[in-house]
């Protein structure tokens, strides 16, 4: 729809400044909103790998809050769990969840 142009053109955008750091593959407005939309099964592959890459930048970036003492221990993790479009949306939660304050601050 026409009133979520500004947003959606603005997470391309971000995905795409960013996708060396996010190790995603260049991809061009008009397939990345395809994506967004599903017009196709191709496309909610695309949508897999986004969301698989912002939550790899998550999981690294909140390491010290999900438990991760020691470099090794994300690929540990991975090993056990590995990131893909089946497992991305519980990873995600997780890494959600350990930005919640936890009690133990309060």
């Amino acid at each position: 729809p026409a009133e979520c142009w500004d947003k959606m053109l603005s997470t391309w955008d971000f995905l795409h400044r960013f996708r060396d750091f996010l190790s995603f593959a260049p991809t061009g407005l008009d397939r990345f909103r395809a994506s967004v939309t599903a017009e196709k099964e191709s496309d909610l592959m695309l949508y897999d790998e986004m969301c698989c890459c912002l939550t790899r930048a998550l999981m690294l970036e909140l390491k010290d809050l999900m438990g991760f003492q020691k470099p090794h221990d994300v690929v540990d993790f991975y090993s056990l769990k590995p990131l893909n479009s089946l497992t991305w949306p519980d990873l995600a939660a997780q890494c959600l969840c350990a930005l919640l304050p936890s009690k133990r601050q309060a």
